[in-house]
């Protein structure tokens, strides 16, 4: 730095200045305020706020389907259950079980057994059809399952 370099920044640092101004202000650049955004403005706020709300909307109405979709398939499991165990304790007693067992163990359920004589290669061998209805949340949900049995 030669002595004339010197001069200029001395006195300015001496003044209180610590670097150099510009054309446009008398002020040097560091010292010079600028805008600056301290925080969100209304519409970001706004807007930020309207997308969490459609995605709270969309997520509820999703869990909502979920939860439907699921009361469905429970119903068909107790269904496809309820109906099995009326046709193994047809083959296994010739007797259907009782209401009352079939409310208790597969609440919502209602079952019906019915006979029939089979017929072609089938003949001597009952077919028993056990029929399960039940409704979740509005849908109905009915099971039919058959099988053929020795006659007793």
């Amino acid at each position: 730095m030669n002595e004339r370099e010197r001069n200029v920044i001395g006195p300015r640092l001496r003044r209180g200045f610590p670097c150099h101004g510009n054309a446009v202000s008398n002020k040097p650049a560091c010292c010079r305020r600028t805008r600056t955004r301290g925080g969100w403005m209304l519409v970001e706020a706004v807007v930020t706020v309207a997308l969490l709300g459609m995605v709270a909307a969309a997520l509820s109405v999703t869990q909502a389907e979920a939860g439907r979709f699921n009361a469905i398939q429970l119903m068909r499991q107790r269904c496809i259950a309820a109906a099995s165990a009326q046709l193994d304790s047809v083959a296994a007693t010739a007797q259907e079980l009782p209401p009352a067992e079939v409310s208790r163990l597969w609440p919502g359920v209602k079952t019906q057994v019915s006979r029939a004589a089979g017929q072609g290669q089938w003949q001597g061998l009952t077919l028993v059809t056990a029929k399960a209805v039940g409704d979740a949340r509005g849908h109905v949900v009915s099971i039919e399952l058959a099988r053929y049995v020795k006659s007793r």
